[in-house]
């Protein structure tokens, strides 16, 4: 286990508690809600070994920076490496292109060891829907505990050579409790996301460390002490692993009694007549502590797999356990024991096992990326077929007009006919910004220049605030709402012909709409004001000579629709056309379809478009057109079905600008 250290039966058989814990909770049974916590029990078994080492190294003269890199480095590399293949064979096989570009950005930032500071930033949270398909996700405890091994030997060396045993041991506890403060605050800061920062978890490598310099000084302690302590410890991490919402802002309170019930346990083990240290040393759990890296390592793969492609039932979890299982005997005993020990030196070492494996991602991601043959060659033509569609249709200045281009007209945000002198001005929310294709070609047919203006998640109606989405309730909108006074501005300057407001009418009854910015709003009153803001609207079009335009809101997306759509490419199963498509019925919002209505009679010049009327012929709306998912994501069209519905409109209804 270490420089001068006995090898202890109990710590592998804590392995094999912390290990098993881990494994039934990312297998979605609900034995163990709280398993997660099995990784703290290893940060702070790590924090004990790595401090075992080192001060042990240090006192008998023997500790060697070089030697303790090259022997972690064939500890833990060659079976990660292995695993880290096998999650690229099944990527290959299973993983679209649009999820295969993100693991391969994994893989590098796993051999940086930073996947931890990766998977923070990509997923919004731990254990959430986003994550479960990751399959390098469980790599970034890895990263952490290379963070620690870099950090922590050169931080005691130097301070072991200042300092006395005795200062070390002061030193300890208090820089236990410096870091056990960074962690609250990043907890209370990023909730969401501090559960992979390593500062957040360097308090429980230091209860670990704590654990190695006080041991000897409770080695007096009475039998029936250590068996109280180490029964209550160990009931302590069971207990916790049973508990329901002990996630919400992790790590928190139940992580630093995971860590110090950890360090209790440790501590009492060394006494081998104590009942939990015979029960942690049965034959058993030891073989399965043995082998807790590989398990470890193989059966996140196994389960993201089984996530992505859908296979979420009882038999499927269990039988990826079984998989897991074999996967990681096999590498244990082939790949992890055979290769334990140093083969070459510390250069060498990290030649070919970090900086080759590194090397060969980077050259393949750069491969892959460059030549769309690789998506055919993995999933066949009819996938190539749809993707090489979708990224045809994509208008990349689309993207880049959203949220800007208030005032003036910026050409490279303008669609129809560019030299047109009449012109019309579209604005509202990202719905807006969807249409571009859909009015290219009305603008072109009808010789008329269109000007997109969107604002994300605004209301595109004058005079009234409500609440920004992102913010917390009681803000506006101030960003929308000064948009949009840009916008009418130009309005009234008569330069338009027409003007269109394109939104999601239904999602505003929840944002809190009001006339003044000291109101609460309830929906009911939110749909009022919204009435009111576009009568507002319209006057003041039709008073600038322009003549308004009100896009009804598009068929929502089926739930579901594009997982259920994209599974068969992944398990190469047979696909019937709008299979997938289960809403197939318009959707009509009873108080958005009287509000146009009203305002129609109202204001007879009024032109009303609905997407609908070309996505829902006949009663029966689409979700595909030859093939090709109509959506972008949930609530947005792709430019491919803004296209082919705009033709469809011109074909079928006509072209409204003509029409008047």
């Amino acid at each position: 286990m270490g420089l001068g250290m006995k090898y202890r039966n109990d710590i592998d058989g804590l392995r094999a508690i912390a290990v098993m814990l881990v494994i039934v909770f990312h297998a979605g049974l609900s034995v163990f809600p709280a398993g997660f916590i099995g990784v703290d029990v290893f940060f702070v078994i790590s924090g004990f070994l790595i401090a075992n080492i080192i001060k042990n190294g240090i006192e008998q003269k023997a500790f060697s920076f070089t030697q303790f890199y090259l022997r972690r480095v064939w500890r833990l590399l060659p079976a990660m490496v292995t695993m880290i293949l096998f999650a690229f064979v099944l990527a290959s096989i299973f993983y679209l292109p649009a999820d295969y570009a993100p693991f391969l950005k994994s893989v590098k930032q796993t051999f940086l060891i930073v996947s931890n500071r990766y998977f923070g930033k990509e997923t919004s949270a731990y254990a959430a829907p986003d994550a479960d398909s990751m399959l390098l996700l469980h790599t970034w405890s890895l990263s952490v505990e290379w963070q620690w091994y870099l950090i922590f030997p050169l931080a005691y060396y130097l301070l072991q050579k200042k300092v006395s045993n005795r200062s070390i041991m002061l030193c300890a506890p208090v820089l236990t409790l410096i870091a056990l403060s960074i962690t609250f605050h990043y907890t209370t800061a990023q909730p969401t996301k501090t559960y992979y920062f390593f500062a957040s978890r360097l308090f429980e490598f230091l209860i670990g460390v704590s654990a190695c310099l006080f041991m000897p000084k409770l080695q007096s302690l009475k039998l029936i002490i250590k068996n109280l302590l180490s029964l209550f410890s160990l009931g302590g991490i069971v207990y916790i692993a049973v508990q329901n919402g002990v996630i919400d802002g992790y790590p928190n309170g139940y992580t630093l009694a995971v860590a110090v019930f950890t360090a209790a346990l440790i501590i009492t083990g060394t006494d081998h007549k104590s009942l939990v240290n015979r029960v942690l040393s049965t034959p058993p759990l030891v073989y399965i502590g043995k082998t807790s890296y590989s398990l470890y390592l193989f059966h996140w793969p196994v389960f993201a797999v089984l996530h992505y492609i859908g296979y979420n039932g009882l038999i499927w979890r269990s039988g990826g356990i079984a998989v897991s299982v074999v996967l990681a005997l096999g590498c244990y005993h082939l790949i992890e024991t055979p290769l334990r020990k140093p083969r070459y030196g510390l250069l060498k070492t990290i030649a070919l096992l970090i900086i080759a494996p590194l090397l060969f991602i980077i050259v393949f991601t750069s491969i892959s990326k460059r030549f769309d043959e690789f998506s055919y060659i993995r999933f066949g033509s009819e996938l190539y077929r749809i993707n090489h569609t979708l990224e045809s249709a994509n208008l990349k200045q689309r993207q880049r007009c959203m949220n800007t281009n208030v005032t003036g007209t910026n050409v490279e945000c303008t669609v129809g006919y560019a030299s047109s002198h009449k012109k019309a001005l579209l604005m509202g929310d990202s719905h807006a910004n969807q249409y571009w294709n859909f009015f290219d070609i009305m603008g072109k047919d009808a010789h008329i220049l269109v000007d997109m203006k969107a604002t994300s998640l605004c209301l595109a109606t004058p005079e009234v605030y409500h609440a920004d989405l992102y913010l917390k309730e009681g803000y506006y909108y101030k960003t929308c709402h000064d948009n949009v006074e840009q916008y009418y501005k130009q309005i009234k300057s008569k330069k338009y012909d027409y003007v269109i407001i394109a939104q999601v009418w239904p999602n505003y009854a929840n944002f809190s709409v009001r006339s003044k910015l000291d109101e609460k709003s309830t929906p009911d009153n939110s749909i009022k004001e919204i009435g009111v803001s576009t009568e507002k609207g319209i006057r003041l079009i039709i008073e600038s000579g322009a003549t308004p335009v009100l896009i009804n809101t598009m068929q929502p997306m089926p739930d579901n629709y594009l997982t259920c759509f994209y599974e068969h490419f992944k398990t190469r199963g047979k696909y019937v056309h709008n299979d997938c498509n289960q809403d197939s019925r318009p959707a009509r919002v009873a108080w958005v379809e009287q509000l146009f209505s009203n305002l129609k009679d109202k204001y007879p010049s009024l032109v009303i478009i609905d997407p609908k009327d070309v996505q829902c012929p006949n009663g029966v709306c689409k979700a595909e057109i030859n093939g090709i998912p109509l959506y972008r994501d949930v609530g947005h069209l792709n430019d491919y079905a803004t296209r082919m519905l705009g033709q469809e409109y011109l074909e079928k209804i006509g072209n409204p600008f003509k029409l008047q």
